[in-house]
């Protein structure tokens, strides 16, 4: 069979599971409104189109008034629209069509990217790893809201097995793979670290159609957002400025001191933490680059000091530092299944005992990020892993 059959044949059969789920999303969920986070995008989005501003407060308080049936209170989340205008584009195609069944169709769409992304990038990789991951809190709250960290974090882990792949992939792919990169900065916050790594990584094997890919895209993608929002740049920082208020958010280090410290010690201790890490993760770097040190540990630090240094948000932010582990348990060869028994498996359930404790009256406000501590054991224990936790199964025949 030609490539070409090949890829019809798979988008044919996207497009089918694509109208079935959307279908049966649609039937389960008539009467309640799901996508909370989606109706942001669906709101803004419309907005746009008909030349309005869509990080004004009026499209907040349509977004309040619909979900949440009343206005929020001055200290209370807003729920205005913050990315930057080409976090729409992927949405065009939906923005016409009625709630209900645009939420329904991104809710499918959600969940058919990651299989579809995460199979892609590890043939060989057991199906129950992919299929666990619905086992997960943050990642069930995300595909719920219609959040767009779901995506983002399966398109990362798909590029980082291109980038750690044996051989470098064919030009239309590496171009392919410079666009959708570019995309995933439509959550800065999040991928931004993830991305200097695959950035470097595609610098390191000399795969310049990746660079010059992402670099055109991005630029695109900044300069076509202006043809949407012409003054866009100032009114979304304006927005990002509102929300840094409302929502009163801290970078998750500077949340976890603040439990045990005053504000302004919580403060200075963080930045100080912040730059140890740093100089920590320029050390691994330095060691990657001579091949002295696995691509894993370094994907790993970038989970660790981007999650630490995200400002704090809804549980569904957590996939940040769950990326380097279901990529280590979707290129790991070994059959040794204690390890992702405990790491994974404890992840899962710590993301739920989390969801339950932090509804608990007089709990720490820390107890609903105490998910994370998952990550630093299994990193040490990386640290002292056999190689046989390190090998990844090259990428065949990609789609």
């Amino acid at each position: 069979m030609s490539p070409i059959i090949r890829r019809l044949i798979v988008l044919l059969l996207f497009l089918l599971s694509l109208a079935i789920l959307s279908y049966a999303i649609h039937s389960l969920t008539v009467g309640n409104t799901l996508g909370g986070d989606f109706l942001v995008f669906h709101l803004a989005g419309n907005a746009a189109l008909k030349g309005d501003n869509p990080y004004s407060n009026e499209v907040a308080r349509q977004v309040q008034l619909q979900f949440h049936k009343q206005l929020a209170g001055p200290l209370e989340d807003q729920v205005g629209f913050a990315y930057p205008p080409y976090a729409l584009f992927i949405l065009l195609p939906l923005l016409h069509l009625p709630f209900a069944w645009a939420s329904a169709i991104w809710m499918a769409f959600l969940i058919l990217s990651v299989f579809f992304l995460l199979f892609s990038a590890y043939p060989r990789a057991p199906r129950w790893v992919v299929f666990s991951l619905f086992l997960l809190y943050p990642f069930d709250f995300g595909i719920i809201l219609g959040n767009f960290n779901v995506l983002v974090a399966a398109v990362l882990v798909w590029l980082y097995a291109r980038m750690t792949s044996a051989e470098p992939d064919r030009p239309s792919l590496q171009i392919l793979g410079g666009l959708m990169l570019a995309w995933t900065l439509i959550k800065p916050q999040f991928s931004w670290l993830f991305a200097a790594f695959l950035l470097l990584a595609a610098l390191k094997r000399r795969e310049w159609p990746f660079i010059i890919s992402f670099s055109i895209s991005l630029a695109a993608f900044i300069t076509s957002s202006y043809l949407l929002v012409p003054n866009w740049p100032g009114l979304w920082l304006e927005r990002l400025q509102k929300y840094s208020i409302y929502n009163q958010t801290w970078l998750d280090i500077i949340f976890f001191l603040r439990q045990f410290l005053s504000p302004a010690a919580a403060q200075a201790a963080g930045i100080i933490l912040l730059f140890v890490l740093l100089l920590v993760g320029i050390q691994l770097y330095r060691r990657w680059k001579q091949d002295k040190l696995q691509n894993l540990l370094l994907w790993a630090w970038c989970g660790l000091t981007v999650f630490l240094a995200h400002p704090r948000g809804k549980s569904y932010e957590h996939l940040v530092f769950l990326i380097p582990l279901l990529t280590w348990l979707l290129e790991r060869k070994s059959r040794w299944h204690i390890p992702p028994l405990i790491f994974w498996g404890g992840s899962i359930l710590l993301s739920w005992a989390c969801f339950v404790l932090q509804r608990l009256p007089s709990v720490p406000p820390a107890v609903a990020e105490a998910h994370f501590l998952i990550l630093p054991p299994w990193m040490l224990w990386l640290l002292h892993a056999p190689q046989s936790e390190f090998s990844s199964a090259s990428p065949e025949n990609p789609v």
